[in-house]
């Protein structure tokens, strides 16, 4: 059985992300290599909407991150079928 893996590289990788204005393609990219690490779908989310609250600075970065995750986006950007 796959561990669940820590959120911290995963916090630290997305608010890098944010703080460097990284573009949504290459965001797109890093949530998808934190899915081959076992993040699921519900995991992700919620610990991207508790880093929005903490970081409204990155909040619509962050939301946007948010809708790959939930699919609200187009069938190419999304993160999970």
């Amino acid at each position: 059985m796959r561990s669940t893996p820590e959120a911290g590289p995963f916090r630290q990788d997305i608010l890098n992300a944010a703080t460097a204005g990284m573009a949504h393609a290459p965001a797109r990219e890093m949530l998808l290599r934190h899915r081959a690490a076992g993040w699921t779908r519900d995991r992700m989310y919620a610990e991207l909407a508790s880093m929005a609250v903490a970081a409204p600075e990155h909040e619509d970065y962050l939301h946007d991150l948010m809708d790959f995750v939930s699919g609200y986006c187009s069938l190419a950007m999304r993160i999970f079928d």
